[in-house]
């Protein structure tokens, strides 16, 4: 009963089953993909939240999430989503510094580092939060900042509250392949080839079409 209950409680009184849907898009399409649990303390019940891989970053010789010591989760906000967040600086020069691309242009040689989505907003509206998780010998720690102004912290150090100890990620791969976090392929990944084969195929048999129905050369 107590079974039954839980999984009642977990697929029909959350986000699950429509979340889940979305992470199983983003494993097949990318190859992985990291689905993010925690309590959403307004309405007082777990959340889970699909994580498109572009927007989950973890150092490049991490093999297994469990044991990363560091890990980036890339959010964004609309200025007012932003505000509704008590915990976040409200400083409204901040807010201005980090909305977009942000106040103060990038020098020429930092524009090659710019992305949309990652380290500037998609629109002027848009800010984009790093929610930073660092394992340290007493447990994980959570540090909120601007990739506009990393050295600016947008809420206080917070140690992760759960008494569990290990990341609120879990991480979906598509295949079982070589060690590493971005080993495993995603289907455009895998069917490139035969992609590739059947698009010369059809290219050579439409031009083929093209030389025989409309010859070049022709006799009198």
């Amino acid at each position: 009963g107590a079974a039954e209950w839980f999984s009642f409680k977990i697929k029909q009184k959350t986000n699950l089953e429509t979340e889940i849907l979305t992470l199983i898009d983003f494993m097949l399409m990318a190859g992985s993909s990291v689905m993010k649990i925690y309590w959403d303390a307004a309405k007082k019940r777990v959340a889970f939240c699909a994580v498109d891989p572009v927007y989950f970053i973890v150092p490049p010789l991490t093999n297994d999430l469990a044991d990363a010591d560091h890990y980036v989760h890339i959010m964004h906000f609309s200025e007012h989503a932003y505000k509704r967040i008590s915990q976040f600086n409200q400083d409204k020069a901040l807010i201005r510094r980090i909305k977009g691309i942000g106040t103060e242009r990038p020098v020429k040689e930092e524009i090659k580092f710019v992305r949309e989505g990652i380290t500037k907003g998609q629109s002027e509206e848009q800010i984009i939060i790093y929610e930073d998780y660092q394992k340290k010998s007493d447990g994980i720690y959570m540090n909120w900042y601007s990739p506009l102004f990393p050295s600016e912290p947008l809420r206080e150090e917070l140690k992760m509250p759960y008494e569990h100890g290990q990341p609120p990620f879990i991480h979906f791969q598509a295949e079982i392949k070589d060690k590493g976090f971005y080993s495993s392929r995603g289907i455009p990944e895998i069917v490139a080839p035969i992609e590739a084969q059947l698009c010369k195929l059809m290219n050579e048999k439409t031009d083929a079409m093209t030389l025989v129905n409309r010859p070049i050369y022709t006799a009198n």
